[in-house]
């Protein structure tokens, strides 16, 4: 009978490999009830901040005398020894787990059951499967919220109703994703597969001739290509590219951004023949900007190479740069005859569905949808001019530095953590990345969802 340990994690923030864990709980289960359990408070070595002491209710006082987590390490493999660890959002507290262990050498392998997306599969067409959520759902109280012993026996609870109504064994489905024989590309050996880290970075799938076929990336590289052999990725098309494989090379970037950028940079560059690359090779529309005769700033697409004037945005489509500008006047309920889209000689339609103030008729004023615009238009600038995103690199030691001058992405290096060093010299192994205001577009958006660290420069550096 197969074992289970199901865990919670609360950690210092969000990041798996600059934060660290207070505390912890373990709860081993025979698949029918609790056997052993682990609970502990874990001195982080590092301060609690504000928002999560307030979050947790657990303090740097509270933890001061605790074990470290080195000291509770042992006892941690021994209750977890021959199980599948269960977590709701199992990668999360895993990555934890893996990173703290990583810290003093020792490399820690577990099976893992994620209850989140078992939830999503055996209760289909919740709005929420939050663990509050899908615990309602299920009628389980959640006791002590936000501490690791409240939520993990909540995760018992879970775990124990959904092993109720899994008559078609799909936990053993998310646990069991071993590749089989009749899985692997013909070309392919398992080891191969095996082998691969479950890191973040980009992966390169290579042909017969050793030339690239598809380029892709994910925070777990050796989960995403099982997904793409064994069929969960595949179309008809990825079928046939999945046959003809006979290489995989891969790129750990720590970062999950930089694989992004990198991943855009290299389907453009190389055009590997599975994937779906941009056709375009260049930007030739802009998003421009004027003040007409009453006042009202006003936006047009038009053609690169507007005399005098510089665009706000560059795509490489018209249509393109529409859509940005209707996106625009969705959220921000702008005038469509003001933006360009609309030759109305009087109210614009929008107006007439009161979804715009009126500037097109003067019902608002120059200053008011001015003042709107301006905030709309944000979403085509970075925060700073001059900046640099700092983000997890390829080791705990290690730091990605993605660096932004004038409103634009340069390029990105890694830089040593316990080094002490001037920007201008972090900055000069940096490895050099051409224009593409597409990937500029892709970063602010992946700002606004992202919480990482921002670091504003002087022009000069």
């Amino acid at each position: 009978m197969a074992h289970f340990a199901v865990l919670d994690i609360e950690a210092t923030g969000g990041s798996p490999r600059k934060d660290r864990i207070i505390e912890i709980a373990i709860y081993r289960h025979d698949g029918q009830k609790i056997i052993d359990s682990f609970e502990s408070l874990i001195k982080p070595e590092i301060a609690i901040p504000p928002f999560i002491a307030g979050l947790t209710g657990i303090t740097n006082d509270m933890v001061a005398e605790s074990p470290a987590f080195y000291e509770v390490a042992k006892r941690i493999v021994e209750i977890t020894e021959d199980c599948v660890l269960v977590a709701h959002n199992a990668r999360f507290d895993f990555d934890y787990l893996r990173n703290e262990f990583k810290r003093f050498g020792y490399e820690y392998r577990r099976k893992r059951l994620c209850t989140l997306k078992l939830s999503k599969f055996l209760c289909p067409g919740l709005s929420s499967y939050s663990l509050p959520e899908i615990c309602k759902y299920f009628d389980i109280e959640v006791k002590h919220r936000h501490r690791a012993f409240g939520d993990a026996l909540a995760t018992v609870s879970l775990f124990e109703n959904l092993q109720a109504i899994d008559k078609d064994d799909a936990a053993d489905h998310f646990i069991n994703q071993k590749l089989k024989e009749e899985d692997l590309p013909p070309n392919l050996k398992k080891e191969d597969v095996e082998n691969l880290p479950e890191e973040t970075g980009i992966y390169f799938m290579h042909d017969e001739s050793d030339r690239i076929m598809y380029v892709g990336k994910s925070v777990e590289i050796k989960r995403r290509i099982y997904q793409h052999i064994t069929g969960k990725l595949r179309s008809d098309k990825q079928s046939k590219m999945v046959k003809n494989i006979h290489r995989i090379a891969y790129e750990i970037t720590g970062s999950d951004l930089l694989a992004s950028i990198k991943e855009d940079y290299l389907i453009k560059e190389l055009r590997p023949r599975y994937n779906k690359a941009q056709k375009s090779k260049g930007f030739f529309y802009g998003v421009y900007q004027n003040i007409d005769a009453q006042g009202y700033k006003r936006l047009k697409v038009h053609k690169l190479g507007l005399k005098g004037q510089e665009p706000l945005e560059k795509f490489e489509k018209k249509s393109g740069a529409e859509t940005s500008i209707r996106r625009l006047i969705k959220r921000h309920k702008l005038c469509d005859k003001l933006c360009g889209l609309e030759r109305a000689t009087a109210a614009c339609f929008k107006y007439v569905l009161k979804d715009c103030h009126g500037a097109c008729i003067g019902k608002e004023t120059p200053e008011e949808y001015n003042a709107r615009l301006d905030t709309a238009l944000s979403v085509y600038n970075y925060p700073f001019s001059n900046f640099v995103i700092v983000d997890e690199g390829r080791s705990l030691e290690e730091s990605t530095l993605i660096y932004i001058k004038d409103g634009c992405f340069r390029g990105y290096c890694y830089f040593d953590n316990k080094k002490q060093a001037s920007w201008s010299d972090r900055l000069s192994r940096l490895i050099d990345y051409p224009e593409n205001p597409s990937l500029d577009r892709f970063i602010r958006q992946y700002l606004k969802k992202n919480d990482l660290e921002l670091i504003e420069l002087e022009t000069e550096t």
